[in-house]
């Protein structure tokens, strides 16, 4: 199954497979959140413009509760304190954690900042940044600030964690194009990266590397060594890029599937970074491709959701 959320203010979960739908509901405004589907497939959480977080029965799509912040989220929730909660960031300038089973309140820190970036759990700690560039560690039991570092510009796109010599860091991408890497434990700024364009796009971690789109129309690929990070390759694309990229693994091969904002889907090859191929759909893309098996599926401003089979490149609507 595939779920979906639309600014028609529409929720939908299809079929995977021939694209009926499978259940919907209309919220009260514009869903720009992606869905957390819980550990079996029961429930479903996603954030709305009207200011809740909604639970929705994966397979009805009914309300089991929600929560109200008292502005709008736009960021996807996730998981922690063992998966019996979930943590967001709200317009409201709070993180927020509530109990995944009934919606209530567990703790709410304020940020001081919107939030739009999705958050992020790695061993006990929530991990969120805000769009006035504040970047912050909390912990998932109460909340508390542990450490928080200012780049002094937004960030949008959602960051990546990775370990290097038994030590994890966390990387955000901000707008102006620096992406900055912090140790997790203390919050010490490690290294910064340079593209040459605004950044919008979630960062994508895959075999030792960082890979992301840019409003330069490029797509980025960091290549992640002991202390630092250096540029693997570039690759130009024709528009700018707002969604992440996607691995896809098909047959002994390695490709990323990226989105670019003029509806071309494009395949490149992870390793030398030469495109592949591409597909252009009838309207814009800023909605990021998700693949599954031999399949991508990716939402278009034409009001349709696409399944793509790699394979035979037929496109399904």
């Amino acid at each position: 199954m595939v779920a979906v959320g639309s600014f028609s203010h529409i929720f939908a979960i299809v079929n995977s497979i021939n694209g009926n739908i499978i259940s919907q509901i209309v919220l009260p405004d514009t869903v720009e959140s992606a869905g957390l589907v819980s550990q079996f497939n029961t429930y479903l959480y996603v954030g709305c413009h009207d200011g809740n977080m909604y639970c929705l029965d994966y397979k009805t799509g009914s309300i089991i509760w929600k929560y109200s912040t008292d502005d709008i989220i736009k960021c996807t929730p996730c998981f922690c304190s063992n998966n019996q909660a979930i943590a967001f960031g709200s317009y409201d300038k709070y993180v927020h954690c509530v109990n995944a089973e009934d919606g209530n309140l567990r703790w709410k820190t304020l940020s001081c900042e919107s939030i739009t970036s999705n958050p992020i759990c790695y061993k006990e700690r929530v991990y969120v940044a805000t769009t006035f560039g504040t970047c912050l560690c909390l912990n998932e039991e109460q909340g508390e600030i542990l450490w928080k570092q200012k780049v002094n510009t937004p960030i949008f796109g959602s960051p990546c964690i990775f370990y290097n010599l038994d030590t994890a860091f966390i990387v955000w991408p901000a707008v102006n194009g620096t992406l900055h890497c912090f140790a997790c434990e203390a919050g010490k700024k490690v290294w910064t990266f340079n593209a040459s364009g605004k950044v919008f796009s979630s960062l994508l971690w895959y075999k030792h590397c960082i890979i992301f789109g840019c409003h330069d129309h490029k797509i980025y690929c960091l290549e992640i060594n002991e202390v630092n990070c250096t540029l693997k390759y570039e690759v130009l694309l024709k528009s700018a890029i707002n969604s992440k990229p996607h691995i896809m693994l098909y047959n002994d091969y390695v490709y990323i599937v990226v989105a670019t904002n003029d509806g071309n889907i494009h395949i490149v090859d992870f390793y030398s970074g030469k495109r592949i191929t591409n597909r252009k759909l009838p309207g814009q893309v800023f909605s990021s491709p998700v693949v599954k098996d031999n399949y991508i599926y990716i939402g278009c401003r034409d009001n349709n959701l696409y399944c793509i089979n790699v394979i035979n490149n037929e496109v399904n609507k």
